[in-house]
């Protein structure tokens, strides 16, 4: 197999994300993803009084927000991430049990926690019944509505992203009239609106960007000023074009600032929506699928894939598998082994592998154990679950198994 490596691309990028580190530029929103913490899943955002609990995450190197909202001894969890067990155990801290799991839509770029929750938790997933998913659910439609504690949350059907997209209002307490807060999903983000490209099939982008416009001029736009936005991504996902670092915001707000909701006119804002959208990485179609299917169940405890020596890596590489390197780009830099690619794991590590492996072929890690471990876990959350193994030892045991190694020069930019 002839592979073309875009080595000065890929170290170019391998090197931001490393320089970046855990020292996040100041004012940089993006350098602030590549540090240890930007892997895990944060809280960042809580309110707690009286028979209300609410609680935001996020997950930084997908620019993934997920939620708990909590009343009276019950909670659901809204748009979980893969790995579930902040949920469970926030839940827990909280005096709370888990008794329903909503997903906005279909997700794309990610694979979601709501077989994993299901398993754990043995509550219910609420979904669009438009979905038309494979696992056992709970179908909602427009203006169903989720009832628990002193909360009334209600689903509206907000199409445009997807087909099957829904955004959920809530009322606190359960018979105010005007929502306090709404998830917005992939519908709305904080200065910009879900990408309508990424569904193919039948569904073209012209008119699913038509269903935006009609689900912001006949639903959102009628939303009151004072309810909050909480949307499931941030900047720098690739759902949507020039989402704001901002965590949280208003419909007010959204009305008043956000450039997409401001156009009035249906092809202009077509056109807007679909004007210089970078092409969806290749991963996103398969997340989608095992999303509705309902994703397999991981092994956590399982960190470390098949330890390979030099010889099996030689082999397994001559018959087309894909030489990970995860360390970071100033190690990778020094001896790599040949054809090898470095995505470091400080930085967007799950979006960069999603991008450069394609789906399905073989790969092999090459790194510290530790840093095979985490490449390992973190994977999981993109669907990349069967690593072929990794290089036992990493480049040192190559180098003395007499075999040769590349290095590569790093330049700083300017």
């Amino acid at each position: 197999m002839k592979r073309i490596y875009l080595f000065g691309m890929v170290c170019l990028l391998a090197a931001s994300a490393g320089a970046a580190g855990d020292k996040a530029i100041e004012g940089d929103a993006e350098a602030a993803k590549h540090g240890f913490e930007a892997s895990k899943i944060l809280l960042v955002e809580e309110e707690t009084s009286p028979g209300f609990i609410f609680q935001q995450y996020d997950l930084a190197v997908l620019s993934h927000y997920s939620y708990l909202l909590g009343s009276k001894g019950e909670a659901i969890i809204v748009d979980p991430a893969r790995d579930v067990d902040v949920y469970v155990g926030a839940a827990k801290k909280q005096g709370l049990k888990i008794i329903g799991i909503y997903l906005t839509h279909s997700h794309a770029d990610f694979v979601a926690g709501h077989t994993e929750l299901a398993e754990a938790t043995g509550a219910p997933v609420y979904v669009n019944k438009m979905s038309e998913v494979g696992y056992e659910h709970k179908p909602v439609e427009d203006r169903t509505e989720i009832r628990f504690g002193d909360i009334r949350a209600v689903v509206r059907q907000t199409p445009g992203h997807t087909p099957d997209g829904t955004c959920l209002f809530v009322h606190h307490p359960a018979n105010a009239p005007d929502p306090k807060l709404c998830f917005t999903g992939d519908t709305l983000f904080i200065g910009s609106v879900g990408r309508p490209d990424l569904m193919g099939g039948s569904w073209s982008a012209a008119q699913l960007a038509t269903m935006i416009y009609e689900t912001w001029n006949n639903i959102l736009a009628k939303v009151p000023d004072s309810t909050k936005v909480y949307p499931a991504h941030g900047a720098g996902s690739l759902c949507g074009a020039n989402l704001s670092d901002a965590n949280v915001s208003t419909f007010g707000e959204q009305k008043q600032t956000n450039p997409y909701t401001k156009i009035k006119d249906l092809s202009s804002f077509v056109m807007a929506v679909l004007d210089g959208l970078p092409q969806a990485p290749q991963y996103f179609g398969k997340n989608a699928a095992m999303n509705k299917a309902g994703p397999p169940l991981v092994d956590w405890n399982r960190r470390t894939p098949a330890a390979l020596d030099a010889g099996e890596v030689a082999d397994l590489e001559k018959d087309g598998a894909w030489l990970l390197d995860v360390r970071e780009a100033a190690d990778f830099a020094k001896a790599h082994v040949p054809n090898s690619m470095n995505i470091p794991i400080r930085g967007r590590f799950e979006t960069w592998t999603g991008i450069m492996i394609p789906w399905g072929e073989p790969f092999i890690l090459v790194g510290s154990d530790e840093q095979v471990r985490e490449a390992v876990f973190r994977l999981h959350r993109i669907g990349y679950d069967r690593p072929s193994g990794y290089l036992e030892g990493g480049v040192a045991p190559w180098k003395a198994a007499g075999r040769p190694t590349r290095a590569v020069t790093l330049v700083e930019p300017g």
